[in-house]
């Protein structure tokens, strides 16, 4: 038994009170980081320093009689938790500064914006006294916030610390972040090695092949259509107000149904295999590639092997991870002969060797089937220290024996 922190996203059924509580909510967060970035600026131009949250937050409350009379209506969670975000961002724009005299960091730094209206309503955090019951959450000033869904947030043995409220597409959801005990369980079966692709979200090694739905862009042309009908508006009518809802919707039944597809995957892996080998694949170096980058972001990459991460620690399973720079695709998964002439176009592998013929994507997954046992724990999954179980390591292929095709003569 061991303690754990977990994130809830479940949708919340807001009466009219709430929700015009909540958009306050939304309003006062982004004011207050918006007033912070300026005091801060104005600070560091006066006298080089910069104040921190708990300095700000005292002056805000100070001011709240007077400049700032909505700091009434609003918990005072809200504009708190804005302020400690600023220093976050402040913290994070100092140390990509730093890596950057040091010639660690190659990106473009850029600087801190200020929040606006213009991106939608946003999102505030609450923290305090958070009561969880199995119909709905006790929040401080938007009281009892009943739930779409019953009996899905754990109600008993669990420390809610925070609670993030946002408003995608007329629709609000509360993420719970709270410590509970959780009995990781044993993961068992045979290892597996998972090749994703484009049109093929994900090849097992056991010949396992999940379809990629792509639901973004299967609405990729109802959504051209309803953003010209946005732009068709006159701007600031209540018509183009109702317009560009439209589209919103379509984006968010369009990312649920993929983050759908992904959770389903990710739990099925961890939950039936011990050890799930992939390779690290360079997600912003494909991207830069502009003619198949709106295929490559639809899959969602990063996002897979972010939730198998979290999923393999949650129900006991090893994830590991081969390194991008082995040419896993192009090696026979019979006799591990390497064909370095294999081109993308050609979804088969035809070995020289043995005279395999196989589909590349599930050679590929029995290539990285075979380093399940050759992995070595050093890494926990969630990048803390190493435990027995829910851990990810680096492996490389090269642990395998491969053979090159020869440059003379005809095989």
């Amino acid at each position: 038994m061991s303690t754990i922190q977990r994130a809830n996203k479940i949708e919340l059924d807001l009466n009219d009170q709430q929700t015009a509580a909540s958009k306050k909510h939304a309003g006062a967060a982004p004011w207050a980081y918006n007033w912070g970035l300026q005091r801060e600026q104005e600070a560091y131009a006066a006298t080089g320093g910069s104040p921190f949250a708990p300095d700000l937050h005292r002056e805000l409350n100070a001011r709240k009689g007077t400049a700032v009379p909505l700091r009434y209506e609003v918990s005072k969670f809200a504009p708190q938790e804005a302020l400690r975000n600023r220093d976050h961002a402040s913290v994070h724009l100092y140390r990509r500064a730093q890596l950057k005299r040091q010639g660690k960091h190659h990106r473009k730094i850029g600087c801190r914006k200020r929040k606006i209206k213009k991106k939608g309503l946003g999102s505030f955090r609450l923290t305090g006294s958070l009561v969880v019951v199995p119909t709905a959450i006790q929040s401080p000033r938007l009281g009892h916030l009943c739930l779409t869904e019953h009996g899905y947030l754990p109600a008993s043995g669990v420390n809610v610390l925070s609670a993030t409220v946002s408003e995608p597409a007329g629709h609000w959801y509360g993420p719970l972040r709270a410590e509970q005990d959780w009995d990781m369980p044993l993961s068992t079966g045979p290892s597996v090695g998972v090749d994703p692709a484009i049109k093929i979200l994900v090849t097992l090694s056991d010949g396992t092949a999940i379809a990629n739905t792509r639901p973004p862009r299967r609405q990729l042309k109802k959504l051209k259509r309803l953003q010209r009908a946005v732009s068709r508006k006159q701007k600031g009518s209540t018509c183009r107000k109702k317009a560009a809802g439209k589209p919103a919707k379509r984006l968010r039944n369009a990312t649920n149904q993929r983050a759908n597809t992904l959770h389903q995957v990710t739990t099925m892996l961890a939950r039936t295999k011990p050890v799930v080998v992939m390779e690290d694949l360079n997600v912003s170096g494909l991207l830069t590639n502009h003619h198949p980058v709106h295929v490559i972001a639809d899959v969602g990459f990063a996002e897979f092997r972010q939730q198998l991460t979290c999923t393999a620690m949650w129900y006991g399973s090893r994830e590991a991870v081969a390194s991008r720079w082995e040419l896993s695709s192009k090696v026979c998964s019979g006799c591990g002969c390497i064909n370095k002439e294999l081109a993308r176009a050609n979804r088969e592998l035809q070995c020289w060797n043995c005279g395999l013929v196989i589909d590349r994507d599930l050679s590929a997954a029995i290539k990285l089937a075979y380093l399940a046992g050759s992995s070595s724990d050093s890494q926990n999954a969630c990048g803390g220290e190493s435990t027995d179980r829910g851990r990810e390591a680096t492996v490389k292929l090269s642990s395998v024996k491969q053979k090159t095709r020869p440059q003379l003569g005809v095989p």
